[in-house]
């Protein structure tokens, strides 16, 4: 019995030393952490769940197996090196907490974890047994490690050992996502509605019957310098119809537009892809990609004065140059760009060693980003450049300082047709790409010059009012045009001002043009003649009421020289407001008696944006008040033949006027009535037009006031007054009488009454009254 005991004692602090091995380390790659033997000689050896398949999110019937063997090398004291025992009842337990591989608590990535006991009655000498478990793997687990925890308990068939024996251990495995997606590439600062992809590549190693299916990949943007376009890709998700199999990729295309002052790098993104499995498990991605932006160097000029008269032969700008790129400019030279054909570089000489040298270009030097660097040109202008505006473009080229080596590299901007127009090619380091306006914010480095001509003899008169009160959009401004000097002009068009601080119209298409729409006149324009033209704009918010003074600009071609000439002309444009509008705010007095004489007073108040002219106050419904037989119901009136209609003064936009009306109320008006009476108000306004708005006004018939009801309510309450002062002497005289017929004492309590036959007599009849007082 003691030597039981002993060994008792010694396996369990044997088991104890063994079970703090639990905890070891994993070597690199590996993917089960078991206990080494115990000292029975049983060990977990290996497991089917390891690295050689990958695991995905959406799979299903994972089947896995733990194997156990025992090797029966003995270890107690007392027991051979070889006892050939049998363990038996047998456990395997999976603990479905699932931790990471650091042993923190994590989300389980199971949808269900079944079997997670197996058992076995016995595992012989030198023989092994396999226990299985399988699971699911949740549609939206997360990648990364897991570890699962086992726990393997048996019985020693001996009889030499009464306790059960416990080997613990860890399985690691990997979760990994199905998609790989590729950053987005390519983009340039000011990228307008640029066209990326994003590409999904499926995972080399996933089963093929585990393909996506139909999956949506939604990004959202970086920051504020990145905008969608549109609704192009709705705005941040774009669908693949189909299934994407192993070792297959599909491209997500968006339309993206990237801020001018972004600076290049890469922007951090975020994205979730959603799909179903072939077997309809739905699945759900998380990840990140990147927005690469790249390096511009580009420069932006500006010119002080932008005007240049017709025939002008030379002209000296003073040009202004910006670093709006990304990055640093040094010894930058700039010329003008062949495609300016109209303009002539004329360099200023200077002496080199006693000679005099013109170069065709400018030496601007170094401009780091955001810096600015001012030069004079001189420019030789064509004679024959007809009037307008013109796009003179420059071409520069230097050195750059790329931030990601810090080294120097090459390079160069000129202009290139691009479609209609032409558009900066911009050269970094031999890659090339071009900045078309439909694909790009950035303007490159160029001016507008209005080149203006005199010599058109028009005269502009303008036929319509527009008004603030009415139409808004689309509206026609009718202009004539008269040709009073002696040339014909044919494709006449005019275009007038908008979008400015002087202007009160917007395009009717592109609300930020700084011009409207053209409107050509039909034939020709000859000396003499006059034609219409209708111009199509929308009034401007906050335009004013008023003359305004708004500039055309008339094109067209010199019949007699076959040249394209200009003119800018003012045209005076009416724009009416909303007009007068005439309210009453005040009456007095609210309430009447009747058959009373009252003076009506209101206010009148000019709430519109134009003064009422001509102001007239008159009442409709009673026949303008002339005489006595014009009433209300027969109960209001007006005393005299001429009391309406009244003239006032003038009223400006916010100013009031009281108006008081001599009227009389009938007697016999029904009290607690309200009569409404109608004012009729014309007026003009300051464009002559006339209108006339018509205002209620309400009055309260009190009573009272001297009519035949008022004097029935009277008597009434006379009759009232008089019967209760009759009731109350009566009484008076009643109390008196029975004071005397009882001169012992007034009213007394119940139990001081006598019966009442002692009130009575048998000769009633005899029986004198009692005195009077």
């Amino acid at each position: 019995m003691m030597k039981t005991a002993k060994i008792l004692s010694l396996a369990i602090v044997v088991a104890m030393v063994f079970s703090g091995l639990s905890a070891l380390i994993p070597l690199a790659g590996a993917e089960e952490i078991f206990e080494p033997q115990d000292m029975r000689g049983v060990e977990i050896t290996s497991t089917s769940l390891d690295n050689n398949d990958p695991y995905f999110p959406g799979m299903e019937d994972v089947d896995f197996s733990v194997t156990v063997w025992n090797w029966n090398v003995g270890g107690f004291p007392d027991v051979a090196e070889d006892d050939g025992d049998t363990i038996i009842d047998c456990e395997m337990t999976i603990d479905t907490n699932i931790e990471d591989e650091n042993g923190n608590p994590v989300s389980t990535p199971f949808e269900d974890f079944s079997n997670n006991v197996d058992t076995d009655s016995q595992i012989f000498n030198s023989d092994w047994d396999d226990f299985w478990f399988s699971f699911d793997i949740r549609g939206d687990a997360v990648p990364g490690t897991y570890n699962l925890s086992i726990t393997f308990v048996y019985w020693n068939e001996s009889a030499s050992f009464s306790d059960d024996f416990t080997i613990e251990g860890n399985i690691l495995f990997d979760i990994e996502y199905r998609a790989q997606i590729n950053d987005v590439g390519g983009l340039i600062p000011g990228d307008k509605n640029k066209n990326v992809n994003a590409l999904l590549n499926a995972n080399n190693n996933m089963p093929g019957d585990e393909g996506m299916v139909d999956p949506i990949l939604e990004i959202d943007l970086p920051s504020g310098d990145f905008t969608w376009y549109d609704d192009t890709a709705t705005e941040s998700s774009a669908m693949y119809i189909g299934t994407i199999d192993s070792w297959e990729s599909e491209n997500f295309w968006y339309m993206v537009s990237v801020s001018p002052i972004t600076d290049s790098g890469a922007y951090d993104a975020d994205y979730v892809l959603t799909y179903t499995t072939e077997n309809g498990v739905a699945c759900i991605e998380y990840g990140e990609i990147d927005f690469i932006v790249g390096h511009l160097a580009m420069l932006e000029v500006t010119v002080a004065v932008d005007t240049l008269a017709q025939g002008t032969p030379l002209a000296t700008w003073a040009l202004t140059f910006e670093n709006v790129g990304t990055v640093d400019l040094l010894d930058v030279k700039l010329q003008l760009d062949p495609a300016s054909d109209a303009f002539t570089y004329m360099p200023a000489d200077h002496w080199e060693d006693g000679h005099t040298v013109s170069y065709a270009w400018l030496e601007l030097g170094n401009i780091a980003v955001g810096g600015t660097h001012s030069e004079t040109m001189n420019v030789g202008i064509d004679l024959y450049i007809p009037e307008g505006m013109h796009k003179v473009m420059f071409q520069f080229w230097g050195m750059y300082i790329d931030p990601d080596t810090d080294t120097y590299k090459n390079t160069a901007i000129d202009w290139t047709m691009s479609g209609a127009e032409y558009a900066p090619r911009v050269n970094m380091d031999g890659n090339s790409f071009t900045l078309d306006s439909d694909t790009s914010d950035v303007k490159g480095p160029f001016i507008w010059i209005d080149v203006t001509d005199t010599t058109m003899d028009i005269m502009l008169t303008s036929t319509n009012t527009l008004s603030l009160g009415g139409r808004i959009i689309d509206n026609g401004l009718e202009l004539d045009v008269m040709n009073f000097g002696n040339i014909d002009f044919s494709n006449v068009a005019l275009t007038i001002e908008t979008n400015s601080a002087t202007s009160p119209f917007l395009n009717v298409v592109d609300p930020e043009s700084t011009s409207s729409e053209e409107a050509i006149l039909p034939g020709t324009l000859t000396a003499g003649n006059t034609l219409t033209a209708i111009l199509m704009v929308n009034l401007a918010p906050g335009a004013t009421s008023g003359v305004h003074s708004v500039p055309v600009t008339i094109t067209g071609v010199n019949m007699d020289m076959g040249e394209s000439i200009s003119t800018t002309l003012d045209a005076r444009v009416t724009i009416s407001g909303v007009g007068p509008k005439l309210e009453i705010t005040t009456v007095a007095p609210g309430e009447i008696k009747n058959g009373a004489d009252f003076t009506l007073t209101l206010t009148i108040v000019n709430n519109g944006d134009d003064t009422a002219r001509n102001i007239a106050i008159g009442m409709p419904n009673i026949g303008g008040f002339a005489g006595e037989t014009n009433e209300i119901n027969g109960d209001i009136r007006a005393p005299t033949a001429d009391a309406l209609p009244m003239y006032i003064p003038d009223l400006a936009p916010g100013e009031s006027y009281d108006v008081s009306i001599d009227m009389k109320a009938n007697k016999d008006m029904s009290s607690g009535h309200v009569y409404v009476m109608s004012f009729a108000t014309s007026y003009t306004d300051s464009f002559g037009s006339s209108d006339t708005v018509t205002h209620g006004v309400s009055l309260k018939s009190t009573g009272f006031g001297g009519s035949t009801v008022g004097m029935f309510y009277y008597a009434m309450i006379i009759l009232v007054l008089v019967g209760s002062i009759f009731l109350i002497a009566y009484t008076v005289i009643m109390v008196k009488k029975f004071k005397k017929a009882n001169p012992k004492g007034g009213i007394e309590t119940e139990t001081s009454f006598a019966p009442e036959e002692s009130f009575q007599s048998d000769n009633v009849e005899d029986t004198p009254p009692p005195p009077m007082d």
